[in-house]
């Protein structure tokens, strides 16, 4: 036992020792950077919001101090976040085939998200995109035009009721809620009436966890789940994962009755190249926008 608290120190020091190196190391090597003043292993904690949108413009500011080359490094406490203000930046890496992981912070979308075409790694993100694609094709898109139209017209009545001269709207709220009905009608079938429901509990989880997933991110400390999860921001984020994942199930329960029911088949055509069992009316058409929808889901 006298033997074992000694190593167990020593290994302890050793591992942190390692760390602070290799965190000063990484400090030298990025020094030559537009960044503002920072502080080792805090990074630039101390000057930066804490509340999401406070943070953002912050983001947006240090775009404005630095025009040439328009980029900024930022230190999330000892971790370092390159910002990329210029089109031209941003094409290489949005254009690249190599470099398609992603970075840590997508690990914070997991638990709502789980492991999606947009939080997967490499190897994940390849074969479900290519799941993914035909369900964007032109031809299934104009199937949802009655929606997008629909849609469009609720949020031009509510528009036309915000404000009065010479007073400003924030009308991203209220776009928002547009592009949260037409996602969730086109892509599960489902309408949530975003735009007319004052309290829909749907609705409110979506905002709410948005928030707290980039309130989280711009804190390491909170990065832990077991340290998140005793905060009265984690057992709220709970609350909305409860929400948002009883409400997808039962979508997905609905729409995989509603194939059955017209005896669609799940695992594909029939021999005769037709996804309709014999005396059915349904288009193949609608067949198609059913799968499709199930596929996005």
């Amino acid at each position: 036992m006298g033997v074992i608290i000694p190593a167990v120190l020593l290994a302890s020091a050793t591992v942190i020792a390692w760390l602070i190196y290799k965190h000063l190391r990484m400090r030298q090597v990025l020094k030559h950077l537009n960044q503002p003043r920072s502080y080792p292993i805090v990074g630039h904690g101390l000057i930066t919001k804490p509340d999401p949108e406070g943070f953002m413009n912050q983001v947006i500011g240090m775009g404005y101090l630095y025009p040439d080359p328009r980029m900024c490094l930022l230190w999330i406490g000892p971790f370092p976040c390159l910002m990329l203000y210029s089109a031209d930046l941003v094409e290489p890496i949005f254009s690249s085939t190599k470099h398609l992981n992603k970075g840590f912070a997508y690990v914070l979308l997991e638990p709502w998200l789980g492991i999606s075409i947009l939080t997967s790694q490499k190897e994940q993100w390849r074969p479900k995109r290519k799941l993914l694609t035909p369900t964007f094709h032109y031809d299934i898109l104009k199937d949802f035009l009655p929606i997008f139209n629909e849609q469009s017209k609720i949020l031009i009545q509510k528009l036309c009721c915000l404000g009065v001269a010479d007073e400003e709207v924030d009308v991203l709220s209220v776009i928002t809620l547009c592009t949260l009905d037409i996602i969730c009608e086109t892509s599960m079938g489902k309408a949530i009436g975003a735009q007319l429901a004052e309290n829909n509990e749907y609705v409110w989880a979506v905002h709410t966890i948005n928030k707290l997933i980039s309130k989280r991110t711009n804190n390491p400390l909170m990065w832990n789940s077991f340290i998140y999860n005793l905060t009265e921001d984690g057992r709220t984020h709970e609350k909305c994962l409860h929400i948002l994942h009883d409400f997808t199930k039962k979508v997905i329960v609905e729409r995989k009755e509603a194939l059955q029911d017209s005896d669609y088949k799940m695992e594909g055509p029939s021999k005769n190249g037709d996804h309709r069992s014999p005396g059915h009316s349904n288009s193949h058409e609608a067949h198609q926008t059913s799968s499709h929808r199930f596929s996005m889901i």
